[in-house]
Order: structure tokens, then sequence, then C-alpha cells
């Protein structure tokens, strides 16, 4: 099994019952947009060029840091016992990705 972020962010926001619904909704959305962002980003190269697309793609990448950023705080380790807003975001993200087993 492929562990991602969101395989450990998941558990700490929702119940037994409702975590299988939760995991299986964020790997839809990860296969959709595997899907269609290639195909919008081919469209606005072939349209409007390479810096056009960054701009206009830019915003959409930073809302993944969004997204980490607000399903992180009081995210408490297991292993620590210590909770990742008493520490700076870039030791609190290690500790994250450690846990997800991602690094």
């Amino acid at each position: 099994m492929v562990r991602s972020a969101s395989s450990a962010i998941l558990p700490h926001h929702f119940d037994k019952n409702q975590l299988n619904f939760a995991l299986s909704a964020a790997m839809m959305g990860l296969s959709i947009g595997l899907i269609i962002y290639p195909m919008v980003a081919s469209y606005l190269f072939i349209h409007y060029g390479f810096n056009q697309t960054m701009m206009m793609l830019s915003p959409l990448m930073l809302l993944h840091f969004l997204g980490v950023g607000c399903y992180t705080q009081g995210y408490e380790d297991k292993n620590a016992e210590v909770k990742l807003e008493d520490q700076p975001v870039s030791q609190s993200l290690k500790i994250v990705l450690t846990d997800a087993k991602v690094c």
C-alpha cells in the first residue's frame, strides 16, 4: 500500500466510521487531478505560452501548502508527545512527513 500524507493526516480528523470514506474521497481526488491537470496544462501551454501558464497554475500549486498548513496545526506526534504548533514550521513538517513515512 502506498502511504501519502493524507493517509497520515486524515485519521486525526475523522472517526473510524468516516475514515474509509474520507480516504476514498482523497484518493479519488488525486486520481481525477492526475487525469485532468496534464490536459489543462497542455492546453494552457499551447494557447498562452510557458510564462503565462506558470502564472496561472502556480496559485493552484500553492493550495497544497495551504491544505498542509490547515490540517497539521494541532497535530500531535505519537512518538514525542509534543504539539507541532510549539515548534518551528520546518521541524513540524519534518515530523509529519516522517510519521507518514514519506522521508
